[in-house]
């Protein structure tokens, strides 16, 4: 019975991480439960990526608080030069690229900075990306 109970736990967190709901916090409360409640959780690629995702999140709200909602140019250059350095961790860099993409909205910005041939410069990215964020507004 307790089984059961723990595999239905187990799905509603799981569904709850992939939407997206709740805070960070509470994000970071319901790993430590899959945690607890899945034997098989550091085994399993899909429970890393969320987890991951869980601590990009922490690092967007941890930035969004250092540079604010509407960053600079200059910081968005900068996180862009973070990425493209591989400067950090995977989350790390995931919860720069969520800011980025809230920063710049519809301007694919992960693509100019992964998939650009040649490569751009992070000025070169932040110019294209505000260039397509403002596009699609209008």
């Amino acid at each position: 019975m307790a089984e059961s109970h723990d595999k239905v736990e187990r799905d509603h967190l799981i569904q709850k991480l992939r939407d997206g709901h709740g805070t960070t916090v509470q994000a970071e409360q319901w790993i430590v439960r899959l945690r607890e409640i899945d034997p098989l959780f550091d085994s399993s690629d899909y429970m890393y990526q969320l987890e991951i995702d869980v601590k990009a999140r922490r690092v967007a709200d941890e930035l969004t608080a250092q540079i604010g909602v509407a960053p600079a140019k200059e910081h968005l250059v900068d996180l862009v030069r973070q990425i493209q350095r591989g400067d950090g961790t995977e989350a790390e860099d995931e919860g720069r690229l969520n800011v980025l993409a809230r920063s710049l909205p519809n301007s694919k910005i992960g693509d100019l900075i992964y998939y650009s041939d040649p490569e751009l410069s992070p000025e070169e990215v932040v110019e294209q990306a505000l260039r397509s964020s403002l596009n699609s507004n209008q």
